[in-house]
């Protein structure tokens, strides 16, 4: 009998273990469940680590007490994961000696908003289109002097890729139409599953599509800076929708993801990438995938930011990206734009008309977001004309040739200055890629002191007699009449090329009196 009392309690005993296991179980299942997750950016010290890694997060299984991490993006211009992870995860995490860094994946904001949260932010004034707008800026770059068919045309000769909040492909004004091959587009990050040729609730992509490519003379809408002549457009738009619906901010992660995706578009042909983000601190995946980018090739701008201070903002402030400030229609810095060392170009980014998505209206807005733009549609126009130049000379042709404004060339207000289109156009299409001064130019400026300068090293073309707008020069080399040699770029590039001499602060623009003097001497020729 006591036997039996025994078994029974023993019974009980276990039977209760195991209801405290499972009711234990359940609340630690409910509480991992419940834990909050983050988003992350991982770094590897080399790839082989980092594919490892990769591997073994794809083999785990997803049950009770296994790590929940996800792998949201694989960079592939840098060691680096974007990754989800729980709070006690990323606790873990951070003891693995293999992670290089691990860092927020942080919300960038559109640099055309002040509040992230408000898609109207900016914005002066909207009205219903009577007829078609051109914004002050079409003359003040010169985008209306651009000539064309192009000597090199050739059907998307040069990519232009918008990362935003996508481009509704349906407006009127919009001279492409998907599926004929000269737009296409993709979604990223909390973008997915949305359509990137139809955003809903904010239109800012839609400005800065038809600030670049809205076709001009159709008595509707704006005039965007690439013209739509006789012949299709030598360059083709991706879109790559990175903002989700209705508000103005993205991952850091789905930008690199998307910029990775613009240059795989491109296939190796010229890409021109705009940016109209600024977060006032960098990530550190950012500079090594930008680089990467530029250095196989593409061109990349981004807004200079909104504070209307000195700090510096990224994209933009990236030495393989070109930042670039806001001017009103005096050619003056906005009271909102950027201004440091890192400013390189300047372009119209107040009073501008854009279009809206899914309206007939436009808008009056302004902010760096939208001078960015003008200068990212104009590189392409300019690259366009001339495709088997590369970046680094186009880049150097823009700043060149740049409407000097303020004091001292580069200044932290305005950078180099103005983007001239036709000027840049006409300095790379008439002396080539290399530039090389035309045989009728004016003879190589005599040296204070002949005898310690060697004769000119022979250049690649017999019939000049010095060396042109960036060919490689040394102290043995003698540069054309408005050259000198200096470094290709002042950050990126140590190499030794003849530059343009800098343009004084009242240089005239093109279509004044004095045109031939603003083109005289640098390979454009006088018209």
């Amino acid at each position: 009998m006591i036997l039996r009392h025994t078994n029974l309690f023993q019974f009980l005993i276990l039977q209760s273990l195991l209801l405290s296991h499972l009711l234990l179980t359940a609340q630690a299942q409910e509480q991992e469940d419940e834990e909050e997750y983050v988003r992350v950016l991982v770094g590897f010290h080399d790839v082989q680590q980092e594919k490892e890694y990769v591997r073994r997060q794809r083999m785990q299984p997803r049950t009770a007490g296994r790590p929940k991490s996800k792998i949201n993006y694989t960079f592939k211009q840098t060691e680096a994961l974007a990754m989800q992870v729980t709070l006690s995860e990323l606790e873990e995490m951070k003891k693995d000696s293999r992670f290089s860094y691990i860092e927020d994946d942080v919300l960038v904001p559109v640099a055309g908003f002040s509040n992230p949260t408000n898609v109207t932010a900016l914005v002066e004034e909207t009205h219903r289109q009577l007829a078609e707008a051109t914004n002050y800026g079409i003359e003040l770059t010169q985008a209306n002097r651009i000539i064309s068919p192009d000597p090199d045309y050739q059907e998307c000769a040069v990519y232009a890729c918008v990362v935003d909040s996508g481009v509704f492909i349906d407006n009127a004004d919009i001279p492409y139409s998907r599926g004929d091959g000269y737009v296409d587009g993709a979604t990223f990050g909390d973008a997915v599953g949305q359509d990137w040729y139809y955003p809903r609730g904010t239109s800012h992509g839609t400005y800065v599509g038809g600030i670049m490519i809205a076709q001009g003379g159709n008595d509707r809408g704006v005039v965007g800076v690439i013209p739509q002549g006789p012949q299709r457009s030598n360059v083709c738009l991706r879109v790559a929708k990175v903002v989700p619906d209705g508000e103005g901010v993205a991952f850091v992660s789905s930008l690199l993801e998307a910029s990775e995706w613009c240059a795989q578009e491109a296939g190796g042909k010229p890409l021109v990438i705009n940016l109209s983000f600024a977060l006032g601190f960098e990530t550190a995946p950012e500079a090594a995938i930008y680089n990467r980018l530029y250095d196989q090739g593409a061109l990349i701008v981004a807004a200079a930011g909104n504070a209307g201070g000195t700090e510096l903002m990224y994209p933009a402030s990236h030495d393989s990206v070109i930042s670039v400030a806001a001017i009103d229609a005096g050619s003056r810095r906005t009271d909102f734009s950027q201004y440091n060392d890192k400013i390189e170009l300047s372009a119209p980014g107040m009073d501008i008309q854009v279009l809206q998505a899914q309206t007939n209206e436009i808008k009056v807005t302004r902010g760096t977001s939208l001078a960015s733009p003008f200068v990212a549609g104009l590189a392409a126009r300019v690259w366009a004309a001339v495709p088997r130049c590369s970046n680094k000379q186009v880049r150097q042709a823009l700043r060149d040739t740049a409407r000097r404004l303020g004091s001292g060339v580069p200044n932290r207000e305005y950078g180099y200055g103005l983007i001239q289109a036709r000027d840049a156009r006409d300095l790379l299409v008439n002396s080539g890629c290399n530039a090389k001064e035309p045989t009728s130019s004016p003879s190589m400026t005599p040296s204070a002191s002949p005898s310690a300068v060697p004769s000119p090293l022979p250049s690649q073309n017999p019939s000049v007699s010095c060396l042109g707008y960036l060919e490689s020069c040394n102290s043995l080399n003698v540069c054309c009449e408005g050259f000198r040699c200096a470094r290709m770029t002042d950050s990126l590039d140590d190499s030794l090329v003849c530059r343009r001499d800098t343009f004084s602060q009242s240089r005239p623009r093109l279509g004044s009196t004095d045109e031939k003097v603003c083109r005289g001497g640098y390979g454009g020729g006088c018209a």
